[in-house]
């Protein structure tokens, strides 16, 4: 870690010590966004997000507006396909200006009932928690769940580093957020190979399975919650050792569910447990994407599967 990186971490520590509420822009948010914090820095603004829903909002608005803006204009092939449809629309617009305006016709009068009203849109549910209200509310409206914040940064780091995707592939979990503390890791197998899995929290070492004959392996104990962790396997075969993922591919990592959000997540199973439209929605919150899929498609409400689409 560089001289500044310790700097700017030791002053973010003091900053939140001496009770500031929320994270600085210019300090804090900004170079998240930017990559240009360390990793110490970076779970620092994670924990702090996962606890306080203003900052965390802020960050999702810097990281989503960050994901756009590295977007391009239409694909050669998609301006091409809308300058035909303009084409074509135009031609249309001249062959109807071009023909001569029918004889009207008698048309008989027959008097109908008018038709029947639309039934009017069910009205939103209501909750104890208020906050429950407004983002299932608001998915409703957009039409979209929730992305958080620390999905989006996983996402965005997976990009920036660019190679080694489909080696990356092979390893489970990887870029997601797990809600158990208690993982199952699993890659690809090696006939006749033993392996070695280790887990790391930053450069700390957390966690070793030992020689394992299987390619998976559950850890034996809970991880502290609220945290990103990266991890790999050494497969030795014979005299031969060798890392998966292989160099120079970063280790694939997974964030485990914070406290906070599995005690939300866990309330809202007590207290609406038919509910899938809110349980997917405090899935997507959270990060727990394969949950949030899983509650949509159980769900006999036709709202959502706009949702789940």
């Amino acid at each position: 870690m560089t001289d500044e990186l310790k700097e700017r971490t030791r002053a973010l520590v003091e900053s939140l010590e001496q009770g500031e509420e929320h994270l600085d822009y210019e300090t804090h948010l900004a170079p998240y966004v930017d990559g240009a914090i360390g990793a110490v820095e970076r779970e620092i603004v994670e924990s702090h997000v996962e606890d306080c829903a203003m900052c965390r909002r802020e960050l999702e608005d810097l990281l989503l507006h960050a994901q756009r803006a590295r977007g391009g204009g239409l694909k050669p092939a998609l301006r091409w396909l809308a300058l035909a449809a303009a084409v074509v629309v135009a031609i249309g617009v001249a062959v109807v200006m071009r023909r001569p305006e029918p004889v009207p016709a008698v048309v008989p009068v027959v008097r109908s009932s008018p038709p029947p009203a639309p039934a009017p849109a069910p009205a939103p549910p209501s909750y104890a928690n208020p906050e429950w209200a407004r983002l299932v509310e608001r998915a409703l409206t957009e039409g979209r769940l929730p992305e958080p914040a620390i999905a989006v940064a996983m996402a965005t780091g997976d990009t920036v580093r660019g190679s080694g995707e489909s080696s990356r592939a092979e390893l489970r979990p990887s870029g997601v957020v797990v809600e158990t503390a208690r993982p199952t890791l699993e890659w690809q197998a090696t006939p006749g190979a033993t392996y070695d899995v280790v887990v790391f929290s930053g450069e700390e070492e957390i966690a070793t399975s030992g020689p394992l004959t299987e390619p998976r392996w559950t850890l034996r104990q809970d991880l502290p919650r609220g945290r990103t962790y990266v991890w790999q396997v050494e497969v030795t075969r014979g005299q031969s050792r060798t890392l998966l993922p292989s160099l120079p591919t970063p280790p694939p990592a997974f964030h485990v569910l914070g406290a906070q959000g599995l005690a939300e997540l866990e309330e809202a199973r007590k207290r609406h447990p038919e509910d899938r439209l809110l349980l997917a929605v405090l899935a997507a919150r959270h990060g727990l994407a394969a949950e949030a899929r899983r509650q949509l498609s159980s769900s006999p409400d036709p709202r959502v599967q706009r949702l789940l689409q």
